[in-house]
């Protein structure tokens, strides 16, 4: 496409993507360190000296043209910009903006209003991020999108309505609060949701996947109190929590080969037990803690449940009780857990404290997204995606294996190796490396593994199962994002490269690839288990790796019952099968970033798994360097989507501007 052809694609776009193309502003983002010892990020406009504008007058002008969080905290006017030999600007030889006098209104500015304040305080709390101001970047400060979920279902407790995907088009307080609405207040209309229910795409999964012993499988939570619990109460708080989130009391039935799911009435389940350990020592009371945890899952009834349990162990005077919750993975998920646990906190302190209960207003039920998903499932906009995903099933992907070993193999030789990344790393990844190239963590670090993969295996291709939060509602009018329920999305994605590339060509190409996944991925698993046409995706295919990247995971507080732990252990039956060779789930905990490595012994030995950790490894440090190169960076056309440019076309055009 010719220069001039392109720039008359660009007039038509609209006001924000034709500044953010046309960049005549050259900006960068400079690191310093909070009072708090946080690592903090400003946009920096330095602008050709024009003689008479100010950085209020540039800073007015822009805030017209775009979204709050790309308008630059401070403006620098030079009289030229530094340059490097080849004629880019040497980002690293500009000036620190400290040394110039800067607008009041670019500096860092607390919350104004009640919404604003209430607004940062959840922030605070959830990104674990403090101060934060209203002109603080979502994202740039640790924000991904699991916790704006959680961050959407705080503000409506607090009367706060956010539609759900306000955070990714109002990124910084002052914006959010602008299009925030007043939600009514009203508690729940305490409707219960009882009899048949449609399973959801990630039930079929699971049940095609597992038939050996598909009632253990499992995901809990420990609290090892630091204050006494009143069993009474909280038996009454469990019940409270069972009767407001339906698909707690969820059960399935097995109907000559298919399955059917079924919510039991409240009074039909008992979710609550207690444990007298008072006599025994305390090192026996841990085993016995394990012993009861792994009897009660061997002994559920996927027909009967109760699926969901609470079971509190009373270790004796003087000695904090422990609180076990656990839950068959067909009826939560992650953001689920967060869910639960701020609401049986929110119970028990009022029951405790005498107060009534009045829940707040369900979001969409599970019943309803389920049938919602079935309604689509055959009309023309998913059906349009057919052929991408009939494409993704028909590519063969192999692993070399250390043992020939016919799948499924069992979950009794399942082993793991956990990669962490440390802090100071973690943070330029987060701040710096993430930024360059315009990319998500999850689109970083699959580059990174399709890149060793790859090697690994002699491709230039690797098929990957991807797992994602699914609970993406965008124009659908519902709202999943405080409503408990397992509505992970599975889908195949097979992402290609070329072994000669550079790293920021990976990076920009994995990031494009990934991009254009229609849907987000969520057809696949409508079209592979619920449509009803006569075309039908592959059922044998499994990718050989299962990746998900699950966001930044805090500790689940809960006022007086403690801080709680992840039940890791005895979670799955021995006999459970295991299709894929690897798993490997990421996630940012304290500060660092984690990826679990697990492997089956029957496939693969521990070093030739250590031996692909370090490769990674290795990889990962140098894409996190390459993106610290101040000549590295880029935009792909994905970042422009109105304006159906190529790679080429847009490198073109910003080589012109650059010039």
């Amino acid at each position: 496409m010719k220069t001039q052809e392109i720039k008359e694609r660009i007039e038509q776009l609209s006001p924000k993507q034709k500044n953010l193309l046309a960049h005549q502003i050259q900006a960068r983002r400079l690191a310093g360190e909070a009072s708090d010892g946080h690592t903090k990020e400003r946009l920096v406009a330095y602008v050709i000296d024009t003689g008479h504008l100010t950085g209020a007058d540039f800073r007015n002008h822009l805030k017209e043209r775009l979204p709050e969080y790309m308008v630059p905290q401070a403006f620098v006017q030079l009289e030229a910009f530094p340059r490097l030999p080849n004629g880019k600007i040497n980002t690293r030889a500009l000036p620190d903006p400290g040394e110039f006098p800067q607008p009041e209104d670019s500096t860092f500015i607390t919350p104004r209003t009640t919404t604003e304040q209430r607004l940062a305080a959840i922030w605070g709390e959830v990104l674990n991020f403090e101060p934060v101001g209203i002109h603080d970047n979502f994202f740039e400060i640790g924000g991904d999108s699991i916790l704006s979920i959680q961050i959407i279902a705080k503000a409506s407790k607090l009367g706060i309505s956010l539609k759900p995907n306000a955070l990714f088009e109002h990124q910084t307080v002052a914006e959010l609060a602008l299009s925030a609405e007043k939600s009514d207040g009203k508690p729940s209309s305490g409707e219960i949701i009882t009899g048949e229910v449609p399973l959801l795409p990630i039930q079929h999964w699971f049940f095609e996947e597992h038939q050996e012993a598909p009632h253990y499988w499992n995901q809990g939570l420990i609290f090892k109190n630091t204050e006494d619990l009143i069993p009474e109460l909280l038996e009454e708080a469990i019940q409270h929590l069972t009767r407001h989130h339906d698909a707690l009391r969820l059960t399935f039935t097995n109907d000559t080969g298919r399955w059917k799911a079924w919510i039991a009435a409240p009074d039909r389940q008992k979710a609550f037990q207690k444990f007298d350990l008072s006599t025994l020592p305390i090192p026996g009371q841990e085993i016995q803690i394990k012993e009861k945890a792994k009897t009660i899952q061997a002994e559920r009834h996927l027909s009967e449940g109760p699926l969901f349990q609470a079971i509190y162990f009373d270790c004796g005077s003087g000695q904090p009780g422990q609180l076990l919750l656990m839950a068959h993975h067909l009826l939560v998920d992650a953001i689920s857990w967060g869910i639960l646990v701020e609401d049986l906190k929110t119970i028990y302190t009022h029951l405790k404290e005498g107060k009534s209960i009045k829940m707040p207003a369900k979001t969409t039920s599970y019943k309803d997204w389920g049938l919602h998903l079935h309604r689509i499932a055959n009309n023309g906009e998913v059906m349009a995606t057919y052929e991408f995903w009939e494409q993704q099933t028909r590519r063969a992907s192999s692993m070399p294996l250390d043992f020939e070993t016919k799948l499924p193999v069992t979950e009794a030789g399942g082993a793991g190796i956990n990669f962490i990344l440390d802090i100071s790393t973690t943070q330029r990844l987060r701040s710096k490396a993430l930024t360059t190239y315009n990319t998500k963590m999850d689109e970083f670090l699959l580059a990174v593994l399709t890149r060793i993969t790859g090697d690994w295996t002699g491709a230039n291709s690797v098929c990957f199962g991807f797992e994602k939060h699914g609970r993406e509602t965008l124009n659908t009018g519902m709202d999943l994002s405080d409503t408990v329920g397992w509505f992970t999305s599975y889908f195949p994605v097979t992402l290609t490269y070329n072994r000669d590339e550079s790293a920021g060509t990976t990076l920009k190409s994995i990031k494009e690839q990934l991009r254009q996944i229609p849907g987000g991925g969520m057809d696949y698993g409508i079209l592979r288990y619920l449509y009803q046409g006569a075309q039908k995706l592959n059922p044998k295919y499994r990718p050989p790796i299962i990746f998900n990247y699950l966001g930044s995971l805090a500790p689940l507080k809960a006022g007086v019952m403690g801080t709680a732990e992840e039940l890791s252990e005895n979670t799955r039956h021995p006999q459970s099968e295991r299709y894929h060779l690897l798993e490997i789930n990421a996630f940012i905990r304290e500060g660092q970033l984690n990826l679990r490595w697990g492997y089956h012994k029957q496939l693969h030995l521990p070093g030739t798994i250590n031996s692909l950790v370090q490769d990674f490894e290795k990889l990962l440090l140098a894409f996190i360097d390459h993106c610290s190169n101040p000549e590295s960076g880029g935009f792909t056309p994905s970042d422009f989507p109105e304006a159906g440019l190529s790679q080429d076309d847009l490198d073109s055009l910003l080589g012109e501007i650059d010039s």
